[in-house]
């Protein structure tokens, strides 16, 4: 199981207290694949921080009975260090073996060897994003988490992205959130809604996004 309950979250701005979670309670059991809609700026990345246990509630109780890991996060990456240093350190600090972690991630994207004892900071942003996917590919979780994107770069690798995806979700949860009802519909089973600083789930995708363009209508 994986989510919060009566969880708050807020943040003290200079226009006032933004909410992004106001009491609210959300559990995800094992294997799920949720689809959230969520609006722009409504907190979807605080929201994931909070599953990820890198950002805290500011009362509520979070509840990780399952492991989860950002999909394509590529926020860890030291731009001073190396490709190769960068993912030896996150090797050791997921207990997994630096050098099965450097071939895979390698192979996934066809880095050569320069690519990959260069520093990080010469990277493009797209390199980058293709490393951190490769990297949440390879780490063990119960959970990914996503935010708008499944995939990234080109067409091809696009493609090699949502396979190998696929084949982890044979064995792991999705917490998707997103403001493309399209999206979520293709790959989630289970459907809700972020409105209000709650997070609240429907019969079916359809009934969830008919109240989603609602509401974005109003805006």
């Amino acid at each position: 199981m994986l989510g919060f309950i009566n969880g708050t979250k807020y943040f003290k701005t200079i226009n006032g207290i933004q909410v992004v979670l106001n009491n609210a309670t959300f559990l995800a059991e094992e294997h799920q694949k949720i689809g959230i809609l969520s609006g722009i700026g409504a907190g979807k990345s605080t929201i994931i921080k909070i599953l990820a246990g890198t950002q805290k509630l500011n009362s509520g109780f979070l509840i990780k009975k399952h492991t989860a890991w950002p999909l394509g996060y590529a926020g860890a990456f030291h731009p001073f260090l190396t490709a190769n240093e960068n993912i030896k350190i996150i090797a050791q600090l997921n207990y997994l073996d630096p050098f099965d972690l450097r071939v895979f991630c390698q192979d996934f994207i066809e880095l050569s060897d320069t690519e990959l004892n260069a520093k990080m900071g010469a990277y493009s942003a797209n390199m980058r994003a293709k490393l951190g996917f490769a990297l949440s590919l390879a780490i063990p979780c119960d959970f990914f988490l996503a935010e708008e994107k499944l995939s990234v770069g080109d067409d091809d690798f696009r493609i090699k992205c949502e396979v190998a995806l696929e084949l982890r979700l044979k064995h792991s949860g999705l917490i998707f959130f997103s403001r493309n009802p399209k999206l979520t519909q293709n790959i989630c089973t289970k459907h809700g809604l972020l409105r209000d600083g709650k997070i609240i789930m429907y019969e079916s995708h359809e009934e969830a996004s008919y109240i989603f363009a609602q509401d974005i209508s109003l805006v």
